[in-house]
C-alpha cells in the first residue's frame, strides 16, 4: 500500500461555504472564539476543549490543502521549531540520568531535569497550540484575499469584544462575563483575569483595526469620509460602512486600552503605534511618475509623505497623552515599586545556574521557591515569571534563546521583506511587525503571550501577515484557494 497526497483542481461548487467564506475558514473563526472568550482559556478544562477543537480543525485544514506554496519556509521553520522545543520539553520528563535536576538527590525518586515533570508535559501542550493555530493559519488562509479576511476578523471581532467590554465594565463593573469578578476590580479585563492581558489583546486589536482602515482610505481623506457617513441624504457605500465599522471598532479598542490601567499595555501599543504610523503614512502610491517631471514629482511626494508620518506621530502622542491619563498616574504613583521587579533578579539567578539544560517547561511555581527573596515579601504565589523570556530561558534552558532568536528573526526579516516588496498591501506586514513589537515589549514585564486566548491570536494575526508579506513570492504558483488535496491508497 502506498500513500499519496495529491493536489487537485476541484470545481468551484466543491468548495462547502457560507456567506461567501469557505466552511474551513469559518470553523477557524469559531476555533479562535473557542480559545478566546472563556477566560483566554487559562484553567485546564476549557484550553482541553478548545485545544482539542482547534487542532483537530488544523489538522483537517493541513490534510485538505497541503503545504502552503507561497510560504514554504516559514510553514517548516514553524514545524521545526515546535518539533524541537517539544522534543527537548518531553525529554526534560523523562529520567536522563546524570543530567537530573540535583533536587530529585534528597527524594527517592528516578532524577529528571523537570522538577515536576507532570506538569510539563501539560504545559508543551500550552505551548503547542500557538505554534498549531500558526501552522493551520498558513495552510487555511493561503492567499492574500483569504489572509485579509482572517486579520478582519480579528480586528472586528475584537471590536465587538472591545465594545462588549466597555458596556460591562460600565454597568457591571463587578461582573467578568457571565461570572463574578474577583480581581482587579478597578480595572477593565475585557474577557481575560489579568489587565495585562487585557491590555496587550486590545492593543493589539487597534494595530489591526488601524492598518485595515488605512488600508480602506487614505488619512487625509477621513475627513470625507466622515462626512458622507453623516450625511443623511446620500447613500453610503460598503467602503464606508466598512471603514466605520473600523473606526467605532478601533476607537473602542483604545477606550478599553486605556481603561485596563496596564502601564505595560498602553506603554507596548504606544511604542508599536510610533512604529506603525510612519509606515503607514510614508507609504508610495501604486501610480508611477513618467517624463520630465518625473523627479519633481518625487521631490514632493517624498515631502508630502514625511510631512503625513511626521503628523501621524504628533497625533499619536497627542491622543496618548490625553487618553492614557489613567495608566499614566498609576505609573507615576506606583514607578517602580512592583514585585515583578523585586523577584526578576532571582528569576535571572535561578535560570543562569541551570542554564545548559532548563529545569523543566512548566516548573516555575515549584522551583522559584527555592531562589525567593524574603525582602521582596512573602505574601501570595508566583506562579509566572511574569517575564516571557525568564520564564522561557529558566524552563528550557540555552535552547530557548535559539529558538527564539530564529523565530523572531525570520518573523523580523518576512515582514521587513513584506513593508519592500507590497505597495498597495504594504499596511498588512506593517501590522504585522508592529504587533510583533508590542508582543516582544510586552513580554519583558509580563505574561500574556502565556496564556493562550491572547497567544492564539497573536499567532493567527502571524499567519495572515506572512502570508501577505511573501505573497509575490509565490505569484506565479496556483492560488492555494482553488486547490484542494486528494488522499490516494494503491
Amino acid at each position: 500500500m502506498r500513500l499519496s497526497i495529491q493536489r487537485a483542481e476541484p470545481a468551484s461548487g466543491q468548495v462547502v461555504a457560507l456567506f461567501g467564506v469557505p466552511a474551513l475558514e469559518l470553523g477557524f473563526f469559531a476555533a479562535l472564539l473557542l480559545i478566546l472568550l472563556p477566560f483566554g482559556a487559562a484553567n485546564r478544562l476549557p484550553f482541553a476543549l478548545a485545544a482539542t477543537a482547534a487542532s483537530g480543525l488544523v489538522a483537517i485544514a493541513i490534510v485538505r490543502n497541503g503545504e502552503p506554496a507561497k510560504v514554504t519556509l516559514p510553514f517548516r521553520l514553524a514545524l521545526v521549531l515546535l518539533i524541537g522545543l517539544g522534543l527537548w520539553g518531553l525529554a526534560q520528563t523523562l529520567p536522563l540520568g546524570g543530567l537530573a535536576n540535583p533536587a530529585w538527590t534528597d527524594v527517592a525518586a528516578a532524577g529528571t531535569i523537570s522538577v515536576t515533570p507532570i506538569d510539563g508535559r501539560f504545559a508543551l501542550l500550552v505551548l503547542a497550540l500557538p505554534f498549531v493555530i500558526f501552522l493551520g493559519g498558513l495552510s487555511t488562509f493561503a492567499d492574500d484575499a483569504a489572509a485579509e479576511r482572517l486579520l478582519r476578523f480579528i480586528g472586528l471581532s475584537g471590536g465587538v469584544i472591545a465594545l462588549w467590554s466597555l458596556v460591562q465594565f460600565l454597568l457591571l463593573p463587578d461582573t467578568l462575563l457571565l461570572s463574578e469578578k474577583l480581581y482587579y476590580l478597578d480595572s477593565l479585563t475585557g474577557v481575560f483575569i489579568n489587565r495585562n492581558t487585557a491590555g496587550t489583546y486590545f492593543g493589539l486589536v487597534a494595530l489591526v483595526l488601524f492598518a485595515l482602515a488605512h488600508a480602506r482610505v487614505e488619512l487625509t481623506d477621513w475627513a470625507g469620509v466622515a462626512a458622507r457617513l453623516l450625511s443623511g441624504g446620500r447613500r453610503r457605500s460598503p467602503v464606508d460602512r466598512l471603514f466605520a465599522a473600523y473606526a467605532v471598532g478601533l476607537l473602542a479598542a483604545l477606550t478599553a486600552l486605556f481603561l485596563t490601567k496596564s502601564r505595560a499595555g498602553v506603554g507596548s501599543t504606544f511604542f508599536a503605534f510610533l512604529v506603525l504610523v510612519p509606515l503607514l503614512l510614508s507609504q508610495r502610491g501604486t501610480r508611477r511618475s513618467h517624463g520630465a517631471a518625473a523627479f519633481g514629482h518625487r521631490q514632493s511626494g517624498r515631502t508630502h509623505r514625511l510631512l503625513k508620518a511626521g503628523g501621524g506621530l504628533l497625533v499619536v502622542f497627542i491622543v496618548g497623552l490625553i487618553f492614557a491619563d489613567r495608566a499614566l498616574f498609576r505609573a507615576e504613583v506606583q514607578g517602580v515599586d512592583d514585585g515583578r521587579f523585586c523577584v526578576a533578579p532571582a528569576i535571572a539567578r535561578a535560570a543562569a545556574d541551570n542554564w545548559l539544560t532548563g529545569v523543566g517547561f512548566g516548573s516555575f511555581r515549584q522551583f522559584f521557591p527555592a531562589y525567593r527573596d524574603a525582602s521582596c515579601g512573602l505574601t501570595g504565589v508566583w506562579d509566572r515569571a511574569h517575564s516571557v523570556y525568564l520564564e522561557g530561558f529558566l524552563g528550557f534552558g540555552l535552547l530557548f534563546w535559539v529558538a527564539l532568536v530564529v523565530g523572531v528573526g525570520a518573523l523580523l526579516f518576512v515582514f521587513v521583506h513584506g513593508i519592500r516588496a507590497r505597495r498597495s498591501k504594504r499596511g498588512v506586514p506593517a501590522a504585522g511587525l508592529a504587533v510583533l513589537l508590542l508582543t516582544l515589549a510586552h513580554s519583558l514585564v509580563d505574561f500574556s503571550l502565556q496564556i493562550p486566548g491572547f497567544a492564539a491570536i497573536f499567532a493567527a494575526t502571524m499567519a495572515a501577515a506572512v502570508t501577505v508579506s511573501l505573497g509575490r513570492d509565490g505569484r506565479h504558483a496556483p492560488a492555494m484557494r482553488e486547490k484542494a488535496n486528494s488522499v490516494q491508497f494503491e
